[in-house]
């Protein structure tokens, strides 16, 4: 049986948020903006950007950043892609496939998406319009 010592024993931390998780989200929504516009690259543009701004930030962490929200993106735009081909593969109630894969989808980003800029978000709801039409 496990005692109050042992929990404490075996207690695991979680690491601390990141500096940009902790920003503002008006600030990591333009961060996010002009990581997706840059091509997820020059990252040490957008350190100097963030420094200019009064965020002491270093290049990896923008780059760790820019990678997990490229995974993201990424991630969503294969689901869409996956959910756009089920419903072109099952036309014969094209209305309720929709419905249905729209909901799936939602779903799955939800469950994924934690903390997306307005921009990713407006992108998503894009790419779920897309499989409607």
């Amino acid at each position: 049986m496990r005692t109050a010592r042992d929990s404490a024993r075996f207690k695991i931390e979680m690491p601390p948020r990141s500096k940009i998780d902790l920003m503002p989200k008006e600030i990591r929504a333009q961060l996010d903006q002009r990581i997706v516009e840059g091509g997820f690259a020059n990252y040490r543009a957008l350190a100097k950007w963030l420094n200019d701004n009064g965020y002491q930030i270093g290049k990896n962490a923008v780059h760790h950043h820019g990678e997990k929200l490229e995974r993201r993106l990424e991630a969503v735009k294969r689901a869409t892609e996956q959910a756009r081909a089920i419903a072109e593969a099952s036309p014969d109630d094209e209305a309720a496939m929709n419905d249905t894969l729209i909901r799936l989808v939602q779903h799955a980003l939800a469950a994924r998406s934690g903390g997306l800029s307005p921009e990713a978000e407006q992108q998503i709801r894009n790419a779920l319009l897309d499989i409607h039409v």
